[in-house]
C-alpha cells in the first residue's frame, strides 16, 4: 500500500514539475509578445538637429525589438517644462527623456560633463562609456539617488562650441576677449570668459538673435547649428572656432523602475542598437552637420576665424583649470565630491591615452579619418 502511495506521490510531484516549467515557458512566451509602449520626451523640437539622429536612434530599437518597443513620442517639452522634466522622469510620467545635462545642475553636478576640460572628443567619450562600467555607474550615482533615474546609454553629442559674432566685433585673437559682452551657458564657460576679459549674459537659445541684432551682446558663445536653426547667419559677421566646449551634454535620462522591469533581453537589445548608432549613425552625421554649417556661413559672406596656436594654448590652460576647479566645486557642494574627482581623474586619463586610442580604433575601422573629430578642432 505505500508503494502505491509513494507512486501517487511521486506522479503528482513530476506533474507539479510539468505545470511549473509549462507555466513559466507561457510567462516567458506572453513577455515576448508584450509590447512596450515606452513614453519618450525630448526638450527639443522635432525638426531641432539634436534631433536628427535620436529619431533615428529611435526608429532602429524598434526595428531591433521587432515592435516590442514602441515608443509614444513628445517633443518640445510637451509633458513637462524643460527644466522640471527630469523630476517627471523619475516620478515614471516619462520614461526616457532627451534634456541637456546642465538644466539640472543644481540638483545633480556629477552628470553635467561638457565643460572646457573635459572629454578629448566625442570619440574617446563614446568609447570610455560603453567600455567602462564603473563610468556609467559613477555618472548614473547621483541621479538614481536624487531623482530615481539612470544613464545606461551614451547619447547626444552636438557640434562643438564656437563664438558667432556680430559685424565689427570679430575675435581673431585672445586679446579680443577684452571688451566683449557675450552669451555664455554660465558655469565654468562664464568664469573663463571673465578671466579672458570678457562680460558675460546668460540667454536661451531663442533670445541669442535679437540680442545680436539689438546689440545686447556682441556675439554668443554657441554652437554651429545655431547659425541656421536660430538665423544667426543673419545677423553674424564672423565665427570663431575655438571648442572652448568641446563635448556637450544632451543625454537620454532613463526612469529607474523603467529600466529594472524592463526584460534582460529587451535591454540587451537596446544597448546593442546604441553601440551601432553611435558609431555608424552619430558621429559621422554630427560631423556631417557641423561642415554644412560652415560652408552655409561661407556661402553668405560670414568670414570663419581660426585662433593663433599659441592663443589656442593660453585658453586651453585657463579653460581646462577653471573648468576643472567648477566641476569638483560643485560635486563636493551637493556630497558627490569623491564621485566627481573619480570621473574628472577618467577624463584626465582619457586625454592622456587619446594619441594612442586614435591609432587603435583607425586601425579597427571603428573611425574614418574626418569622421570623427569636430572639424573646428
Amino acid at each position: 500500500m505505500k508503494e502505491i502511495f509513494k507512486g501517487i506521490a511521486f506522479v503528482f510531484f513530476v506533474l507539479a514539475i510539468v505545470i511549473v516549467i509549462c507555466a513559466g515557458s507561457n510567462a516567458l512566451a506572453a513577455s515576448k509578445k508584450k509590447v512596450y509602449e515606452v513614453t519618450f520626451m525630448s526638450v527639443y523640437p522635432k525638426l531641432h538637429s539634436a534631433m536628427v539622429t535620436t529619431t533615428t536612434f529611435l526608429d532602429m530599437v524598434e526595428e531591433s525589438t521587432n515592435g516590442r518597443i514602441k515608443f509614444k513620442r513628445y517633443y518640445s517639452s510637451q509633458l513637462a517644462p524643460a527644466r522640471q522634466a527630469l523630476d517627471a522622469t523619475g516620478k515614471g510620467i516619462v520614461d526616457i527623456l532627451y534634456s541637456y545635462a546642465p538644466y539640472y545642475a543644481g540638483k545633480v553636478a556629477t552628470g553635467v560633463m561638457g565643460f572646457p576640460g573635459g572629454w578629448p572628443n566625442p570619440t574617446s567619450w563614446v568609447y570610455n562609456f560603453h567600455n567602462d562600467p564603473e563610468l556609467r555607474e559613477l555618472i548614473s550615482k547621483q541621479y538614481r539617488e536624487r531623482i530615481n533615474v539612470v544613464l545606461p546609454l551614451m547619447h547626444g553629442l552636438i557640434p562643438a562650441s564656437c563664438f558667432i559674432m556680430v559685424p565689427g566685433k570679430e575675435i581673431r585673437k585672445i586679446e579680443d576677449f577684452k571688451g566683449k559682452t557675450l552669451r555664455s551657458p554660465g558655469g565654468a564657460v562664464s568664469d573663463v570668459l571673465k578671466e579672458l576679459g570678457a562680460a558675460t549674459i546668460t540667454l536661451i537659445g531663442g533670445e541669442w538673435y535679437t540680442a545680436m541684432q539689438r546689440g545686447t551682446v556682441d556675439g554668443v558663445m554657441g554652437y554651429s547649428y545655431a547659425l541656421r536653426s536660430y538665423k544667426l547667419i543673419e545677423v553674424a559677421g564672423s565665427i570663431t572656432r575655438y571648442p572652448m566646449v568641446e563635448t556637450t551634454c544632451p543625454q537620454l535620462f532613463v526612469n529607474a523602475d523603467f529600466w529594472k522591469n524592463l526584460p534582460d533581453d529587451l535591454k540587451e537589445a537596446i544597448i546593442q542598437v546604441d553601440k551601432k548608432w553611435s558609431w555608424e549613425v552619430n558621429l559621422p552625421v554630427i560631423t556631417k552637420l557641423e561642415l554644412d554649417e560652415w560652408q552655409a556661413a561661407k556661402d553668405k559672406g560670414v568670414e570663419i576665424i581660426s585662433l593663433p596656436k599659441e592663443d589656442v594654448e593660453k585658453i586651453h590652460e585657463i579653460a581646462f583649470r577653471t573648468g576643472r576647479e567648477n566641476y569638483l566645486k560643485l560635486c563636493r557642494s551637493q556630497g558627490y565630491g569623491e564621485v566627481g574627482q573619480k570621473i574628472m581623474n577618467k577624463m584626465i586619463k582619457a586625454r592622456e591615452e587619446w594619441p594612442e586610442l586614435e591609432k587603435k580604433l583607425l586601425k579597427e575601422g571603428k573611425i574614418k579619418k574626418g569622421e570623427y573629430m569636430y572639424p573646428s578642432n
